[in-house]
């Protein structure tokens, strides 16, 4: 009887905190692609690796910059998430290539993502800024990149329930000026390793969940008959 209870208390503790990790998807992920002041950008879903780049792509005027988003569905849950990061990894080489002036921030929303949502800045009013300066220039080879996001994914969840079917992120360059041309060599950017050369997701997003009250409520009683067992 004593192990039996045992085994049902950890059992409980154990589920009632289960990691899901989501890989980002190639549906709704995406770049946008446009010259290098923001100007004529079109959005362009995830279909290959081509959405590693952040920054300025070339250094011929108009020039060529890009800004990646990043799509995650977000699962039902025993209850509101404790912890939400999402990682990924920098290439192991040229991860920073052509001294990028800028850095980059993420930002997060629920709608899709369209050329409306296109940001060259420091300041994005119209989004939910998550995390400032990500990606800077002393950004390493190889460097595994993790940023936590809960306090954001808890305004999205009611009692375990997400209120939308998908959160996006997006990571754009922050240069003040908003124009990726008129500092440093034109050719600054960043390269995340977001999806491989089959367009599937290699970003994840680890969600952890907090306790149910039911599952500690089990909990407590089964240590409870337990501590009652023992005493006999």
């Amino acid at each position: 009887m004593h192990t039996h209870i045992y085994a049902l208390a950890v059992l409980i503790t154990t589920s009632a905190s289960a990691q899901t990790i989501i890989n980002a998807k190639a549906s709704g992920s995406g770049h946008i692609t446009a010259e290098w002041d923001g100007a004529n950008p079109s959005f362009i879903e995830a279909s290959s690796s081509a959405i590693n780049f952040i920054g300025s792509v070339n250094g011929t005027a108009p020039g060529d910059s890009r800004q990646a988003f990043l799509a995650f569905d977000l699962p039902t849950l025993t209850s509101a998430p404790t912890s939400a990061i999402i990682s990924f990894n920098m290439r192991n080489a040229d991860a920073v290539s052509s001294a990028p002036w800028f850095n980059v921030d993420a930002y997060g929303f629920t709608t899709s993502p369209s050329i409306a949502d296109t940001y060259i800045g420091s300041d994005d009013s119209s989004k939910t800024k998550l995390y400032d300066n990500l990606l800077t220039p002393a950004t390493q080879n190889n460097e595994t990149i993790s940023f936590e996001i809960a306090p954001y994914l808890q305004t999205l969840y009611s009692a375990g329930t997400p209120t939308v079917t998908t959160v996006y992120i997006r990571l754009n360059p922050d240069d003040p000026d908003g124009d990726l041309g008129t500092d440093g060599d034109d050719y600054g950017r960043y390269r995340p390793l977001l999806f491989n050369g089959l367009g599937e997701g290699i970003a994840t997003l680890s969600i952890v969940p907090e306790p149910s009250s039911y599952a500690a409520l089990l909990s407590a009683i089964a240590l409870s008959l337990a501590t009652i067992y023992r005493r006999k």
